[in-house]
């Protein structure tokens, strides 16, 4: 049974999946990480290492598999800047 908050966060995620089935994503097209690593990107966070800072909990493994399933569903593309 939902808590109040938890149904709060119910309807959140119920929209969540509702964008994702709407891109045509498959249900597990995302990662532990790939929300907050495109949320991060949406407020300007474009580099690895900015990204990396602001996360703090995910391993640099962790982070470079989200982000390469993130380009793989065309949601975030690579460029490599010297």
């Amino acid at each position: 049974i939902l808590t109040g908050e938890g149904v709060g966060v119910g309807e959140t995620c119920r929209a969540i999946v509702a964008m994702q089935a709407a891109a045509g994503l498959a249900p597990d097209a995302l990662t532990r990480w790939s929300l907050p690593v495109i949320h991060l990107i949406h407020e300007g966070h474009g580099r690895f290492n900015m990204i990396a800072r602001a996360l703090g909990d995910a391993t640099p493994r962790a982070l470079t598999a989200s982000l390469k399933a993130l380009v793989q569903v065309r949601l975030v593309d690579r460029a490599v800047v010297a």
